[in-house]
């Protein structure tokens, strides 16, 4: 029978019929239901088992567990993607991890610190696309000190939209090289990713399938894949598939609105959309190029309808999002969450952003743009409350950028400040600027300010200088050495501040402050510090006429020595000025004013005094004295420039320079290292014969590094000195160190934040409370994962640089000791089975560590972490200690460590061939790192000038196929010498002495004869009686009886004949070995010279014989029968024993006409 079944599930509708068929099996044939196709994209496809989702941010960080939490169903996510700082993992808690919805992330994907992840293969396998519409430092793809990672795996991803890759300090990661990252990121140069600090290329397997495509690398075509089984995905289209949008996923040809691939040359079966996807008139998802009228653009990638937009519910927003009109009812909208330039907040409803009738003033905060992402955050101001400082030192596209972001804006409250912006050709990018107010001025006279930007060329637009005021206060242009004196002072005549100009405002004197006079002192104090703030008291400052006092100004600067004075340092040409922050007077008859300063550096030394405003007829005023104080420790960054370098065998010399911002008096250093075992399986995926291994590159560059360092120290005179680097080597060097350092603070701001406390900063002191909640930034660290495998000993400081070196292994349970810590003096753990240990040192004043005892040519971690000691204003205050930097470093290799033991090598000849021997030998005890391979080099040793055969056998190899050796055939006859090598990782090792063997020449014999000197003969049981010359086995085989090599052998008892394959009849006794009869008859009842048949055998013969012979013989047989009384007729079913017994008493009569084998088995 058949049922129709209809199946629906997205993107297609199936229907099914099931055949009954006999033995209860059933049949289910389904085909496409062609009148309810409906493909759906991918994109937002449902479940009945579960619902795809479109996810917001992501920040999952601490367990493996969250990642399922957070990330299960998501198949878009809209912004970013952060996995970090996930110290307690391992390979088992991510095996069953997958989230194959997700194809789509609209910022950046970033990995750092997570632990046991190895690949992201299975976690993301169908990820198409990674926009970058927000950047992470200029990075959409960052995977930073992933210890574990061994390969990316992103085997569906095909674009990188805008933003650079960095891949850094990932020891174990594999496969970037043969990745084409100009496909993937075509927004960016070559030169803007960034790779360093990962596993040497020479050491990586990097093998791609054979299908896989090709593109051009450095100097040849070059396979690309992800891993060593997924080639990297082109979308390129094969030559018999015509596609006019030159973008094919396998056999479909893809839309022109999709990206990342396709399912089909449908609109609707795109995985990715290229520009924006919405909902068509049918109910259909589809990509299109633009939002239909009536829908709002939402994150540049879907259209919502209003109420999808104001009532917003895929995810949880910080703000509600806001409709944007077009005046154009034929175009689409925009949902945004905050008012472009131009629109306000409609007071009605508070969900639609409606146009400005006149200026629709968009006010900001004052801002310290020091990069892009700060520039950023300007978008669409038009008024700065506040002052407006830029100073980019370095970056792609600034100006661009600051077009993008300030073009709207008109206003600055305060001043500007334009220093050190060395990009900056021209101030273009201020087009609408129209008022500088100047209600707080820089160095209490500047409103504008342009210092040291050593490429300006040109000042503002035409048009702004003409319509450009400065309400109050002057201009200072000091050190900009490309822009014309000329042009300066065309500005300052167009703005119409001439007379405000002092001498030395240009170009180039310094400026001085007025000093107040008739002054009375304050008594100044800081009664209380935080790292970040200073809570400040004074008295209060009393006058006979109130109003004539303005306020208070606290000013003060960073003083690393007690040697300020007030007038110190205020000069255009130094970045050391006073800051100030201002305080109105009290209303109150209070007899002391406090006020807290902000924004102070950790454990840094300011200079502070207070002083009073007042009105210019005032005749009196007030003013302290200068007051030091120290702010408190805070968590220190971490260690930089780790750098690990293997000087002497068995050692490691680690070198790092302090922590780029201390925070605090940072008096030693902790330093754990673990040794990284190799994986041999990883190395035997790659052929090393074919593809042979090159020095190790981290080797042969830290050998030139050494060569180097010998080079520049030369000797005069018996004393050493250094030879100067040459300007490129510094430049390069400080730009290295320059980047490492933005990246490294740039990546401690935005992972490392701090939990904010809902007390508010302007609140009185009194209210101020410390904060104990932290986070992960906050919080002490005493070992470089936080795990209960490491133990921690405090070690007293000492006066000579020392170091105290422990293990760390893990204690057993109820074991309250820890482990012993001497001085200069290094513990040996006991075998930890279980894991790998840690290995620990405490290092006092230097900065430097000589690891000993380490193994050779092994791989070690090495992670170093900043502590601080304890606040001596307040010892029940935890001591900080700071993130770990990470490094890898190998020790030197043993040149001894590869060599063969000769005692173990072996030689074998190999039965059945003549030509061939089977050498085997062990493997060398501790190699460096891993065998890869093993060479014999062998050669005739009676032959001059001959040419050595070397024959390389992988390891792999060598152990399975040639059971720990390997065997040489078809070898000529003579004396032979031969050689193993070991190839490690190291490279070759030492070539054994020679070993000898020796292949026999065979003379051949006559016929019949074999041995040394052809003087015995072959068995007469051989058949033609041929034989093997050297050891006399029958080549042709035995005689009938006969078995064995030499065919010496009688059959065994029971078989006969060739072979001895045959079975005997029921002989008594033992058959002829030769043809099976039976010499002593047969058992009861069996006949026949091989007794082979039974009793019935033999009448049945007698009847066949009876129906072929002419009648009359027949009759005549029956009737001599039928005289004795026997019939053949009457006893067809008696016993056919006794009527074989009958029979034999007529020999006469029956065996003439029975023939000779009548009772034979023939």
């Amino acid at each position: 029978m058949s049922i129709d079944i209809s199946l629906t599930t997205m993107p297609h509708r199936w229907c099914c019929s099931v055949l009954v068929v006999m033995l209860g099996s059933a049949i289910l044939s389904c085909v496409s239901c062609a009148n309810d196709f409906n493909p759906t994209l991918p994109l937002i496809r449902k479940t009945s088992e579960r619902k795809p989702k479109v996810c917001g941010s992501m920040d999952i960080r601490n367990d493996p567990k969250n990642l399922a939490e957070k990330l299960t169903n998501c198949q878009v996510i809209e912004g970013p993607l952060k996995i970090l700082l996930i110290d307690k993992g391992k390979p088992e808690d991510y095996r069953n991890l997958s989230f194959p919805d997700l194809v789509e992330i609209t910022d950046f994907l970033l990995l750092y610190r997570v632990y046991g992840l190895k690949s992201l293969r299975d976690l993301f396998p169908n990820l198409a696309i990674i926009r970058g519409q927000n950047l992470f430092n200029d990075y959409a793809l960052i995977v930073y000190e992933m210890p574990d990672m061994t390969e990316l795996g992103l085997k569906s991803l095909t674009g990188i939209l805008k933003g650079a890759v960095r891949l850094e300090k990932n020891p174990k990661l594999c496969f970037i090289e043969t990745i084409d990252w100009h496909k993937l990121t075509q927004s960016v140069v070559m030169e803007d990713n960034y790779f360093k600090g990962n596993k040497d290329v020479k050491e990586c397997v990097n093998w791609c399938p054979e299908n896989c495509p090709r593109t051009l690398g450095f100097e040849q075509m070059v396979r690309r894949c992800w891993t060593i089984s997924d080639c990297q995905k082109m979308l390129t289209c094969p030559e018999n598939i015509p596609c006019s949008s030159g973008m094919c996923d396998g056999n479909h040809c893809c839309h022109s609105n999709c990206i990342g691939g396709c399912t089909g040359m449908l609109v609707t079966q795109c995985k990715v959309c290229r520009d924006v996807i919405q909902v068509d008139g049918k109910g259909n998802t589809v990509c299109a190029p633009r939002c239909s009228a009536g829908t709002y653009k939402y994150k540049n990638r879907r259209c919502l309808l209003d109420k999808e937009c104001t009532e917003f519910s895929d995810y949880r927003l910080s703000i509600p999002l806001k409709l944007v009109v077009n005046n154009d009812i034929s175009m689409p909208g925009e949902c945004v969450d905050e008012c472009p330039a131009g629109y306000k907040v409609s007071i009605k409803d508070n969900k639609t952003c409606e146009l400005c009738v006149g200026k629709c003033p968009r006010v900001c905060d004052g801002k310290d743009v020091k990069s892009i992402h700060d520039a950023e955050t300007l978008k669409g101001c038009t008024i700065v409350s506040g002052p407006l400082v830029i100073r980019i030192t370095g970056g792609k596209h600034v100006t661009q950028v600051l077009e993008d972001n300030l073009s709207q804006l008109e206003e600055v409250t305060d001043f500007v400040q334009i220093h050190q912006s060395y990009p900056l050709l021209n101030l273009h990018f201020l087009p609408k600027l129209t008022m500088i107010r100047g209600r707080t001025l820089h160095k209490k006279r500047l409103a504008l300010e342009v210092y040291d930007n050593s490429n300006l060329k040109e000042l503002f637009l035409e048009e702004v200088a003409k319509n450009l005021t400065i309400e109050n206060g002057a201009v200072s242009f000091q050190f900009n050495r490309k822009l014309c004196y000329e042009k300066i002072m065309d500005f300052v005549k167009k703005v119409g501040i001439k007379d405000r100009i002092e001498t030395n405002d240009i170009p180039q004197e310094n400026n001085g402050d007025q000093t107040q006079c008739n002054i009375s002192e304050l008594k100044f104090d800081v009664f209380r510090i935080t790292p970040h703030i200073a809570l400040c008291k004074w008295d209060t400052f009393r006058m006979a006429d109130t109003r004539q006092l303005m306020g208070y100004t606290i000013h003060y600067k960073e003083a690393p020595v007690k040697n300020v004075t007030i007038f110190e340092g205020r000069d255009a040409c130094t970045d050391e000025y006073w800051k100030t922050t201002f305080t109105p007077p009290l209303n109150s008859n209070a007899s002391e004013v406090h006020q807290y300063i902000a924004g102070l550096d950790p454990w840094t030394q300011y200079a502070a005094y207070v002083q009073t405003n007042t009105i210019s007829r005032a005749v009196s005023g007030a003013i302290s004295k200068i007051i030091y104080f120290r702010t408190a420790a805070n968590v220190p960054t971490s260690p930089i420039n780790l750098k690990v370098r293997a000087i002497n065998p068995g050692q490691l010399f680690v070198t790092w320079d302090p922590p780029e911002h201390p925070n605090g008096n940072v008096t030693h250093y902790k330093v754990y290292w673990q040794l990284i075992d190799f994986v041999p399986e990883e190395y035997e995926l790659r052929d090393y014969c074919m593809q042979p291994l090159s020095t190790s590159q981290s080797y042969l560059e830290q050998k030139e590094e050494q060569e180097e360092a010998n080079k520049n120290n030369v000797t005069l005179n018996g004393q050493c000195c250094k030879c100067p680097k040459s300007e490129k080597q510094i430049r390069t060097e400080e730009r290295d160190h320059s980047i490492e350092i933005d990246f490294q603070d740039f990546l401690q701001n935005e992972l490392y934040v701090k939990r904010r406390n809902d007390q508010s900063l302007d609140r009185p002191a009194t209210t101020l409370k410390s904060r104990t909640n932290r986070t992960r930034r906050d919080k002490v660290l005493d070992n470089p994962h936080e795990v209960n495998k490491y133990t921690y000993q405090e070690e007293p400081a000492s006066n000579d640089p020392t170091v105290a070196l422990t293990t760390s292994t893990p204690s057993p349970p109820n074991d309250a000791g820890g482990p012993t810590t001497q001085k200069g003096v290094a513990t040996t753990p006991e075998p930890d089975l279980k894991e790998n240990p840690f290995f620990k040192a405490f290092v006092y004043e230097i900065r430097e560590l000589t690891i000993p005892n380490l193994g050779h040519f092994q791989d070690y971690n090495i992670e170093v972490i900043a502590c601080q000691e304890r606040d001596p204003r307040d010892h029940n205050r935890e001591m900080y200690c700071s993130n770990r930097a990470l490094g890898v470093g190998r020790t030197l290799p043993d040149p001894t460590a590869d060599t063969i033991n000769a005692s173990t090598i072996m030689v074998t000849s190999v039965q059945n061939n003549t030509g061939a021997v089977r050498i085997t030998w062990m493997d060398p005890e501790m190699p460096n790192g891993l065998i890869l391979t093993y060479e014999i080099e062998y050669m005739k040793t009676n032959i001059n000038n001959v040419k050595p055969i070397v024959i390389c056998v992988t390891y792999k190899h060598y152990r399975e196929v040639g059971k720990y050796g390997h065997e040489l055939n078809k070898l000529d006859p003579g004396n032979y010498t031969f050689r193993l090598r070991a190839t490690s990782l190291a490279g070759n090792g030492s070539w054994t002495e020679p070993q000898y063997f020796v292949i026999l020449e065979i003379t051949a014999c006559r016929e019949g004869t074999y041995g040394p000197g052809c003087n015995s003969v072959c068995s007469v049981n051989c058949v033609n009686g041929t034989c093997d010359s050297i050891d006399g086995n029958c080549t042709d085989g035995c005689v009938p009886g006969y078995t064995g090599r030499a065919c010496n052998d009688v059959c065994p008892n029971g078989f006969y004949g060739d072979g001895c394959l045959q079975k005997c009849g029921q002989c008594r006794g033992a058959c002829e070995a030769k043809n099976g009869t039976c010499p002593n008859g047969c058992l009861p009842c069996y006949h026949g010279s091989k007794c082979l048949y039974p009793y019935g055998h033999a009448r049945r013969r007698f009847q066949r014989y009876r129906d072929s012979v002419k009648e009359e013989r027949r009759m005549m047989s029956d009737t001599k029968l039928a005289d004795y009384g026997i019939s053949p007729y009457d006893h067809l079913y008696q016993d056919f024993c006794t009527v074989y017994h009958l029979l034999h008493y007529f020999p006469s009569y029956i065996l003439p006409h029975l023939a000779s084998d009548t009772l034979d088995d023939n």
